[in-house]
């Protein structure tokens, strides 16, 4: 009696059949993009949207890897590999699969199956939130060096399996989660934060871990003190905030990147902060931006020294007094900052006479490359332009929404153009004179706009 006539008879005989069938193709795999091919499928079948088998065969026909890939967006379904498909394809259609049957390939034993004859691949350096899920084999989790969600909602049983096999991944360098939405699932992230806390033991590769944008409330937790970037942006960290400072950056001597912003850090907590720079000498990178500052600058400005190797300072969206300027601009030019290259100070209602104390550290400011002070209140920039072409490393300069209304821009043309690698000045949203507009859109029409980009 054949195949086929078995099959026709009764769904278990026809379940018992393709299941060997399975089995056995898996038995005879020789080639690990056959194996992946499998894993491919099984993907689909587990998404939300399961794929049909009329839809499998009708995606198989289609010759070009552009309509496959369309069809895939139209449908909702994960990523896949066109090719891997099309050989499973070939590989179990000489048995008569219906769209019941497909249900075997949930069966745990068929994923273990598919789990086993997978070989590490040493190409995949990511997983994401389509590559990963609760049938990544074991072996693929202990080397992968990155796992990303960056921007994609997790789900619950995802995180749930991440809190789960996180202690295998002994190879991770990078994990990103991202506007992750974890919030969402209050049990399960006091039990992700509880194993950040002894992930020392197990993850002694990890150097960024990125956890911005996802409104957690930061309270008791204690991160590895080998990351080199760590990103908790987006957070509510001010209800122990000393603690994570004590207990956590202060050990992280390698740390190269903080991002704090949009915390609800106060006056008080930036003095919590700058208490531990002298513990942070490879910190590269502060951005505190967004965050209930005003008189806290002056914390951050006295002890900016210890900082040898800060490069980037965002201070954005806070209320920076003018005297937390003029400090600020005198511990730079004592201790001799020429390393700095990117500063942030936009909506921190700046004025002239501010302005005129940044300025006077140009020569400490000689590599900088961006330099933001957009949203404030400056309204004189002649004196700026006099000496912008000692800038002369600036790519990226934001003047936009100040109250600028009229500057020379004879010296505006000599500025720029003596700039070779200035890629773009903010000039936008000012209240110019219409003359000085005139002229400044005269010159920006007749310029080579391959080489400097000027929005006005």
């Amino acid at each position: 009696m054949s195949d086929r006539t078995r099959i026709s008879r009764t769904t278990q005989e026809q379940e018992t059949i393709l299941r060997n069938h399975i089995l056995n193709r898996l038995e005879q795999m020789t080639i690990p993009q056959q194996k992946y091919s499998v894993l491919a499928f099984c993907r689909l079948i587990h998404h939300p949207k399961p794929i049909s088998l009329s839809d499998f065969k009708e995606m198989v026909r289609r010759q070009s890897k552009i309509s496959a890939s369309r069809y895939r967006r139209r449908h909702g379904l994960p990523p896949f590999f066109y090719q891997d498909l099309v050989s499973f394809y070939h590989m179990i259609t000489d048995q008569d699969i219906t769209d019941t049957s497909m249900s075997l390939f949930q069966e745990p034993y068929i994923l273990s199956h598919v789990s086993s004859f997978l070989p590490y691949d040493p190409s995949i350096r990511q997983l994401s939130r389509t590559t990963y899920h609760f049938m990544t084999p074991d072996n693929i989790l202990r080397n992968t060096p990155e796992l990303s969600f960056d921007s994609q909602n997790i789900t619950q049983s995802q995180f749930r399996y991440l809190i789960e096999k996180l202690p295998l991944m002994q190879s991770l360098r990078v994990l990103n989660l991202t506007n992750a939405k974890l919030r969402d699932y209050p049990n399960e992230c006091r039990a992700f934060l509880q194993l950040l806390h002894e992930s020392t033991r197990f993850l002694p590769h990890l150097r960024e871990l990125y956890l911005g944008n996802n409104e957690l409330e930061l309270v008791g937790i204690q991160l590895p003190p080998q990351l080199r970037v760590l990103d908790l942006s987006h957070n509510i960290v001010s209800k122990d905030f000393e603690r994570l400072c004590v207990h956590s950056i202060s050990q992280m001597s390698h740390l190269r990147v903080l991002d704090l912003s949009y915390n609800l850090l106060h006056d008080r907590d930036c003095e919590i902060l700058s208490e531990q720079f002298p513990h942070l000498p490879s910190l590269q990178s502060l951005n505190i931006s967004s965050n209930f500052i005003s008189s806290g600058h002056r914390a951050i400005a006295l002890r900016i020294h210890h900082l040898r190797s800060l490069t980037e300072l965002r201070c954005n969206r806070t209320q920076m007094t003018r005297r937390c300027v003029n400090e600020l601009c005198q511990q730079i030019r004592a201790h001799h900052c020429p390393q700095l290259q990117v500063l942030e100070l936009a909506r921190c209602d700046i004025g002239n006479s501010s302005f005129r104390s940044i300025l006077s550290i140009r020569k400490e400011l000689s590599h900088l490359r961006v330099l933001n002070l957009s949203k404030n209140r400056i309204t004189e920039i002649d004196s700026f332009l006099r000496i912008l072409p000692r800038f002369r490393y600036m790519t990226h300069c934001d003047l936009s929404e100040n109250r600028i209304q009229t500057f020379s821009v004879p010296l505006f043309i000599r500025g720029i153009e003596q700039i070779p690698g200035l890629i773009e000045i903010r000039i936008s949203r000012n209240p110019l004179s219409l003359p000085i507009y005139n002229q400044v859109a005269h010159y920006y029409m007749n310029m080579d706009n391959d080489i400097l980009l000027i929005h006005y």
